[in-house]
């Protein structure tokens, strides 16, 4: 075990915020929603990647988990300022 004031003990500590930050690291999410709400955006090539976005962050959830929440309108799948798509919560897309 490295001690906690070494140079490698403050980076995986770094790197572990990181990684929780974009739930990838400790308790994961309980729906679609929570995703996207905590990423602001889930930026993907294609809708099959934004699925698989969501699915890593989360246990149990589906594609259609996400299909329903983009037909039910609580998601939308849009272009913000890039030129791939993002997956985010429609009250936060000011188009709508």
């Amino acid at each position: 075990m490295v001690p906690a004031s070494t140079p490698e003990a403050a980076e995986r500590e770094r790197d572990d915020r990181r990684l929780a930050a974009q739930l990838l690291l400790g308790p994961p999410a309980r729906s679609v929603g929570q995703v996207v709400d905590r990423l602001l955006a889930v930026q993907a090539q294609d809708l099959r990647a934004a699925r698989l976005a969501v699915r890593a962050r989360t246990t149990g959830l589906t594609a259609a988990d996400v299909d329903r929440e983009l037909d039910n309108g609580t998601l939308v799948v849009t272009w913000l300022n890039r030129g791939t798509l993002h997956l985010v919560r429609s009250q936060d897309y000011w188009w709508l």
